[in-house]
């Protein structure tokens, strides 16, 4: 069918489990061009290719379930994946003086493909619960050019990850010159893991190269 206006803001919650534009015949170009946040505490939502998303400034991704993105670009002042997974081919861009929150209780990762960037003036606050983690799989791209706070669960089991160890991914976290990533947790703890790749420019100062972690 024909998607004609879903508002300024779509919540899916409740035991909704699975919701799919992808199918849709019309109402791409304006059917969602008045939407300015998405918050999905449960279940699936995937849009359609060519969607337009300009309008959307704030996406959240909690609960169990994916959010597919496909191949639109979201340009957000507020981004959080607590739990769940955010996906798609389109990029994602995190603009100067936003807030970029990823990890909770939950297990939460972004994948596809494209390039996740966090922009100058950026936090970024990566908070994987106990025995949890955030993880950056497939061939997701990070490229940070904010500042990054990562806390550890005061436990063990707490990881930020970088590509899944078991999907064979190509995943790269590129921390840029003028950036930080702030490791908050003991210097002897591990809590950086995977088979990606985890780069930095030479041209600052990286909290990394005092802290163990593996790629």
């Amino acid at each position: 069918g024909t998607v004609t206006n879903v508002g300024t803001s779509y919540i899916e919650s409740g035991g909704v489990s699975d919701v799919s534009f992808t199918g849709m015949t019309g109402g791409a170009a304006t059917g969602f061009q008045n939407l300015a946040s998405i918050t999905i505490n449960s279940g699936n939502l995937a849009f359609a290719n060519g969607t337009n998303l300009s309008g959307v400034t704030s996406l959240t991704r909690a609960g169990s379930g994916t959010l597919n993105l496909a191949d639109n670009n979201l340009a957000l002042s507020a981004l959080t994946v607590s739990s769940g997974t955010l996906t798609g081919s389109g990029n994602v861009t995190v603009t100067t003086g936003g807030s970029f929150n990823f990890g909770g209780p939950f297990n939460a990762a972004i994948s596809g493909s494209g390039i996740l960037i966090t922009q100058s003036g950026v936090t970024t606050n990566i908070m994987p619960g106990f025995a949890r983690s955030a993880s950056l799989i497939g061939s997701r791209v990070w490229d940070n050019y904010g500042t990054v706070i990562f806390t550890p669960d005061a436990g063990t089991l707490s990881y930020f990850q970088i590509d899944d160890t078991t999907a064979d991914g190509t995943a790269v976290f590129n921390n840029l010159a003028g950036s930080q990533f702030n490791i908050n947790a003991a210097v002897n703890d591990t809590h950086t893991i995977g088979v990606g790749t985890l780069s930095r420019s030479e041209e600052h100062t990286s909290e990394l190269q005092s802290h163990s972690y593996l790629v």
